[in-house]
């Protein structure tokens, strides 16, 4: 761009075909699809036709940055050759009057309103303009073979737990069945791909699979089981992102290499979570009230607190006493204290606490819906957290106060 801008001759037209031969045909930087889609866009706005492909170009591909980068290579070279003509030759050392110059103020104004044009319709284009998926990188990424739906254009891939042999009612479970790990690709607005997906894991896979997903820059949307009376018990954990297709593809892959290293270490799913839980329970109290900043109950040494959230239920107020709500319990020791509790959350707020529970070492243990036609809408996770009563309690405070954060 800065070598057209700088020595291209021929009028715009010359010079858009200038960009085709070195752009699409020689480098193949750009598509011939992309390039007469900038090109037919250009054509349509006001302005310098040659300047406004090159840009447009370089923001769909590279947005801001690649725009600023075009604009400025194609601009330069003439903005200093008009100065200098402007010096030399109707600059007011050699004009009477100014009266003819343009001011510099309307000059401004029409840069900004044609810049505008620019990025605002190419802002809209890409926006609209569907990607096409890379089947191929989400394949070679994940390690997994997939299936394209044209009809929808989604791109699946699955991989079936065969590693243990799953009972359900006594019955030797397939995979078929429904128990199948799958990742599922969609073009989205602005070049990006969504991905959702349902991950199947035994109880001790759960949460290191979940931080692992955070860890990728992926969501968790639900976890919860699909059978009763099945051994070892599965549970089901929901993904989702938005993003490029390689960083989801990338995500996706750690959560299967996660569950590929627990496995690995221990074949036998767990069948409890470590550290012991003394018979006996003497929970102080006061302590976790000044952490947690409210008052709670005690009872046969346990103790615990409750929330409110409040809500409507087909045009009823419900709140606390109704069941909108937070509540953590404590019992053991002070030392060696289990918690185990519910978080009433707003959808926004779901992934922020979530992450802050993994991030204090408390396990999630569900996540899912307690109503319909609530306004507004609440998930609720339950979680379960074993430690020093002090330091589960800061957690928890900790992440009540992310979700106070979310809602301001």
């Amino acid at each position: 761009m800065l070598r057209l801008g700088a020595l291209g001759f021929g009028g715009p037209v010359a010079l858009v075909g200038y960009m085709h031969r070195d752009l699409v045909e020689d480098r193949k930087w750009i598509t011939e699809a992309d390039y007469k889609e900038g090109l037919a866009l250009a054509q349509l706005a006001p302005g310098p036709l040659a300047a406004q492909l090159g840009i447009y170009m370089g923001y769909v591909h590279y947005r801001i940055l690649g725009a600023t980068l075009v604009g400025l290579a194609f601009v330069i070279p003439s903005f200093f050759m008009v100065l200098a003509a402007y010096n030399e030759v109707i600059s007011p050392r050699t004009l009477s009057s100014r009266r003819y110059l343009m001011p510099h103020s309307v000059i401004l104004q029409y840069s900004i309103l044609v810049a505008a044009l620019i990025f605002g319709s190419a802002d809209a284009h890409a926006a609209h303009t569907p990607i096409t998926l890379d089947t191929a990188k989400i394949e070679q990424i994940t390690g997994l073979k997939g299936n394209l739906s044209r009809e929808e254009d989604v791109f699946k891939v699955s991989k079936p737990r065969t590693d243990v042999k799953i009972q359900v009612d006594k019955w030797e479970m397939p995979s078929f069945k429904g128990l199948t790990s799958w990742a599922a690709f969609t073009p989205a607005q602005d070049g990006q791909v969504l991905m959702m997906g349902d991950t199947v894991l035994f109880e001790d896979e759960v949460n290191p699979v979940m931080s692992a997903a955070f860890d990728a820059g992926l969501e968790v949307t639900a976890l919860h089981n699909h059978f009763f009376f099945d051994e070892p018990k599965v549970y089901f954990m929901h993904i989702g992102g938005m993003g490029r297709a390689a960083d989801l593809a990338t995500g996706v892959k750690k959560i299967y290499d996660k569950i590929a290293e627990i496995r690995a270490a221990h074949p036998i799913p767990s069948s409890g979570f470590s550290k012991t839980i003394p018979k006996e329970s003497k929970i102080s109290a006061a302590p976790l009230e000044t952490i947690l900043g409210m008052k709670g109950i005690s009872k046969d040494g346990m103790f615990k607190v409750t929330v409110g959230r409040p809500a409507t239920m087909h045009g009823v107020p419900v709140g606390k006493e109704m069941g909108v709500n937070t509540w953590a319990a404590f019992a053991g020791t002070d030392s060696q204290a289990v918690v185990g509790g519910d978080f009433a959350m707003l959808a926004d707020e779901m992934q922020p606490v979530l992450k802050t529970m993994r991030a204090g070492g408390i396990n999630i243990v569900a996540i899912h819906q307690h109503m319909t036609h609530d306004q507004p809408h609440y998930l609720f996770m339950h979680y379960w957290g074993k430690g020093n009563a002090q330091e589960l309690a800061k957690t928890i405070k900790k992440a009540l106060d992310v979700q106070t954060a979310v809602r301001q």
